[in-house]
Parts: C-alpha cells; sequence; structure tokens
C-alpha cells in the first residue's frame, strides 16, 4: 500500500478492482498473489486469501493448493473462529469431503456447519 500504510479492503472494492484490473489487462494482483506463501497464511487470513487467489484466477495453482491444504490443516480453528462463513458450498463441500481433513472435535464442525447454512442462507 502506498508509502507502507496499511490498506484493508471490502469484499465487493476487491471485485472493483479485479474486474478493473481484468477489463484493462493488467496483472498486478496476479504478480501480486505470486508473492503470497504458506507462512503468510493464518487462521485469521486463510479464507479470504484463498477466495482472493480463486478470483483473480491466479497462475501459480501451488499457492491455491497450499492455502486450500492450510485450510483443511486448521478447520477446526478456523470454525472456532467463524472464519469459514466466507466459503462458498463448493468449496465448503470440498474441505469436508477430504479424508485428510484435521478435526479435533466433531460436533465443533457440525456446529460450524449449521451457522455457515445460517449465515448463507
Amino acid at each position: 500500500v502506498l508509502y507502507g500504510g496499511e490498506e484493508s479492503f471490502e469484499e465487493k472494492d476487491m471485485d472493483e478492482l479485479i474486474k478493473f484490473c481484468s477489463e484493462y489487462q493488467l496483472n498486478i494482483l496476479n504478480n501480486a498473489t505470486q508473492s503470497i506463501s504458506k507462512r503468510d497464511l493464518s487462521i485469521d487470513n486463510c479464507i479470504q486469501t484463498f477466495n482472493l487467489l480463486k478470483k483473480v484466477k491466479s497462475n501459480d495453482q501451488n499457492i491455491i493448493q497450499k492455502s486450500f491444504e492450510f485450510i483443511k490443516e486448521n478447520i477446526s480453528e478456523i470454525v472456532k473462529k467463524e472464519k469459514h462463513l466466507d466459503l462458498n458450498v463448493d468449496d465448503l463441500e470440498k474441505i469436508l469431503d477430504d479424508n485428510e481433513l484435521k478435526i479435533d472435535k466433531e460436533i465443533e464442525i457440525m456446529e460450524g456447519i449449521l451457522k455457515w447454512m445460517i449465515h448463507n442462507y
């Protein structure tokens, strides 16, 4: 961000920025997403980062997969903090369907699914 300051974007702002960059064939966002690494992911930002990477159609499928793996490995904590509410139904289904999903307590995941359903429907 300009002059080292920090800025947060609302989802609607990001959608407009992605649309603008796509319309004018700017690779700024795609280039920026390539600098994201697994160590940059946290419980608080992994869903937002995953969704952003998919929206900008990052050329680096590896980082999309890494963020997806991070979500699977940390799903219990993600659900506790209600960060999963921004997942779309297809991604949530892929996560829950995975045999390598790391779950602390199944009841927490069930409660998380119910919260997701209330939030999204």
